[in-house]
C-alpha cells in the first residue's frame, strides 16, 4: 500500500480505498456479522449497503472538517471514544437480554407461529 501512495492518481486512490477497507475495524465486523445472520443473501447484502450509506455522512464530515479541530479537542475526542463504544456495547447487552424496558431492552415474543393449512 506504500507504494501506491507514491503516485497520484485517481486509480491509485480507489485501490488504496479498496486495500484500506480490508484493515480490521469492529464495528464492520459486528456489521458483518449482523448481515450473516440474514435470512437470504440479498438481504444481507442490503444491510452492509446501508451500513455503509450510514457510515458516510459522519465519514465525510470527518474529512471536511479535521483540519478544523484543534490539537486539545482532538485529545478529548479521542479519549471519549472507548467510553462510547463502551456504552454501545453495554446497550446491546441489554438488548439482547429481553428485559422489557421500552426502547433499550424490549420484549421479544417466543410464542410459536403454527402454519394453518387451509387444504
Amino acid at each position: 500500500m506504500g507504494k501506491r501512495f507514491q503516485k497520484q492518481s485517481n486509480s491509485n486512490l480507489f485501490v488504496i480505498g479498496l486495500l484500506n477497507g480490508l484493515l480490521p475495524c469492529g464495528l464492520v465486523y459486528m456489521g458483518l456479522a449482523s448481515a450473516s445472520t440474514m435470512v437470504d443473501p440479498f438481504l444481507g447484502g442490503l444491510f452492509m449497503l446501508f451500513f455503509g450509506i450510514g457510515t458516510l455522512p459522519l465519514m465525510t464530515s470527518i474529512s471536511f472538517f479535521s483540519s478544523n479541530i484543534s490539537i486539545e479537542r482532538r485529545a478529548k475526542i479521542k479519549k471519549f471514544i472507548p467510553v462510547l463504544i463502551a456504552i454501545m456495547g453495554v446497550v446491546f447487552i441489554l438488548r439482547g437480554m429481553n428485559l422489557g424496558i421500552p426502547y433499550l431492552s424490549p420484549q421479544i415474543s417466543s410464542e410459536s407461529l403454527e402454519i394453518i393449512n387451509c387444504n
